[in-house]
């Protein structure tokens, strides 16, 4: 998969992500926990307006990005 960088950050886009081929889910989650903590403290503000979409919906969410879109989207696995 490739993505066209510049186009992203034109457009404010951020990818937020762990690439889990090089760690396996223990070492993710160990990763993962303190951000976690934090959201659940309120050290971490949750980002405002974000759109759950399913994972099967990324061609057509990067489509609209790609047009002009600037909705937030967390992609969600079923």
């Amino acid at each position: 998969m490739s993505l066209p960088l510049l186009d992203l950050y034109r457009t404010g886009g951020v990818l937020v992500g762990v690439n889990s081929l090089l760690y396996d889910v223990e070492a993710c989650a160990e990763m993962l926990e303190p951000i976690a903590e934090a959201f659940d403290e309120g050290l971490l503000p949750a980002p405002m307006a974000v759109k759950e979409m399913p994972l099967e919906e990324g061609p057509a969410v990067y489509r609209a990005i790609d047009a002009g879109s600037r909705d937030k989207v967390v992609f969600v696995m079923n």
